[in-house]
């Protein structure tokens, strides 16, 4: 039932009735389609600039979780040491092949290494590594 035949049209909850709603629903996962519905639902809606605003403004200054926190040296060098070298996200191991088309020379090794030595763009050997583009000056990727 909808609309004038539904019982409770043109009615209110009361608050307290609301937060026994709210309780009520708390806990329940959404499953996987209701989600995308939900993300489809907000898709091309954009916020007003004094939304924007004032969403900025709730976490600054004495809002902002970590005001007036300051973290000790010894653990600044945990978070160091915790995200150094392979346990960086952006870190790649994985060995390449890499052969220029012109000069027909060859380059065997990491991402890093391959950018560092021709002091290349790392986002222009990134797309070439990620197949978004088959050459980068020259050098493409062999098997």
């Amino acid at each position: 039932m909808s609309g004038h035949k539904n019982p409770n049209f043109g009615k209110k909850h009361t608050i307290e009735s609301l937060k026994k709603i709210s309780e009520a629903h708390k806990g329940i996962p959404l499953s996987i389609d209701h989600k995308l519905k939900i993300g489809l639902s907000q898709k091309g809606k954009s916020l007003s600039l004094e939304t924007k605003e004032k969403m900025s403004n709730s976490k600054k200054g004495t809002n902002h979780p970590y005001f007036g926190k300051t973290f000790s040296n010894t653990h600044k060098k945990k978070i160091s040491l915790s995200i150094t070298g392979n346990k960086n996200p952006s870190y790649n191991n994985t060995i390449y092949n890499f052969k220029h088309i012109d000069t027909n020379g060859i380059f065997h090794g990491t991402y890093y290494d391959f950018y560092t030595k021709y002091n290349f763009n790392k986002s222009g050997v990134g797309k070439l590594i990620h197949n978004k583009t088959k050459m980068y000056r020259g050098w493409i990727i062999t098997e």
